[in-house]
């Protein structure tokens, strides 16, 4: 996840959750922001990690992740790619994938292109099977149990990439 260029990296790393908040499953994204902001207040903030819970708008978060400058932005939200519910997908964004994602303002591929023109940023792409995305507030447990491991792992790789780099 963690791009690597040379042994003085500095990794600076935007965590967006995206879903919406009444539509069950949908919430996945949303709900790993919320474990990780509880997961870092009891290990200690680290100002080269930003979370936002992005909701339904990740593009009125522009200004804070340009602000950040990361070297890397990872995305999670629910998807349905047929597989079981709770599975999780990831792939790294490229000009060439096609992101048929939710009616956003503005469309989560051109969101991506325009962070990576901007930043110069690596884009991962962070998917959570849905069970159900009706309305209501109930998320599934499998979906929950990949939320939870989605927070840590994600806070696991970013701890360990952070170790191994020099602080300017």
């Amino acid at each position: 996840m963690l791009a690597r260029e040379s042994s003085g990296f500095q990794p600076r790393l935007a965590i967006l959750g995206v879903g919406h908040p009444f539509l069950r499953d949908d919430r996945a994204g949303s709900l790993v922001i919320q474990e990780m902001k509880k997961l870092v207040k009891s290990g200690g903030a680290d100002d080269r990690l930003l979370l936002i819970d992005a909701a339904t708008s990740p593009e009125n978060f522009l200004g804070p992740i340009l602000r950040h400058q990361p070297t890397n932005v990872v995305l999670v939200d629910a998807v349905d790619l047929g597989k079981a519910p709770g599975t999780t997908v990831h792939l790294t964004w490229s000009p060439d994938v096609h992101l048929d994602a939710k009616p956003f303002s503005l469309p989560l591929d051109k969101f991506c292109l325009f962070l990576t023109a901007e930043c110069g940023c690596v884009i991962t792409i962070i998917g959570i099977q849905a069970a159900s995305i009706g309305y209501g507030t109930t998320v599934s447990s499998p979906v929950l149990s990949a939320v939870s491991n989605t927070a840590q792992s994600l806070l696991v790789e970013w701890r360990e990439a952070v170790s191994s780099s020099p602080r300017l």
